[in-house]
């Protein structure tokens, strides 16, 4: 849970304290892009460290080196990095920084299961017995958001904390 800050207000005579919200927006969309920036380049400059992908296409073989566990996600056609948007919540102060790619989620948290799984059997092939398994497909997490969040935390909060402290004001009412 994130540390919280109070600010103690004390009131003598007649008036109204009045918030300015737009600074707050202004500072929460800073931050927003700030780790939205973040999160991009850390996925376009991920090298890889996984395992190696070799696929072919139009006869030629392309290989391809994807992320190890807890690294950022390798880029290979550069989708993931470029759906990383910024939206503004509705109704309430605040931002979310989300990705419109459908295996996002999946790589931020891991997952399990899917794909198209062999049934557990014995084939010979050329004199050669070959076993496969059935077994559930696991893929650890490769945290790339919630890395970018955590780097750019302390930042994002003093941000906050600023406009919220100068988006307050006190407006003395005449005593009749």
């Amino acid at each position: 849970m994130p540390d919280q800050f109070r600010i103690k207000v004390e009131l003598k005579g007649g008036g109204v304290v009045i918030f300015d919200h737009a600074k707050l927006q202004v500072a929460l969309r800073q931050s927003g892009q700030e780790v939205a920036q973040l999160a991009r380049s850390m996925i376009r400059s991920s090298v890889g460290g996984g395992r190696y992908y070799s696929t072919r296409r139009a006869g030629a073989i392309i290989g391809y080196q994807a992320s190890a566990p807890g690294q950022p996600p390798a880029s290979r056609t550069g989708a993931l990095a470029s759906s990383i948007t910024v939206r503004r919540m509705r109704r309430r102060d605040g931002v979310s920084v989300v990705s419109s790619q459908y295996y996002s989620r999946f790589l931020e948290t891991g997952a399990r299961g899917g794909g198209p799984g062999r049934r557990s059997r014995v084939t010979r092939r050329g004199g050669v017995r070959h076993a496969y398994a059935n077994s559930i497909r696991v893929m650890e997490p490769r945290p790339f958001m919630s890395a970018a969040l955590e780097a750019r935390r302390a930042g994002i909060e003093a941000r906050i904390k600023d406009a919220a402290i100068e988006g307050v004001d006190w407006k003395e009412i005449p005593m009749r």
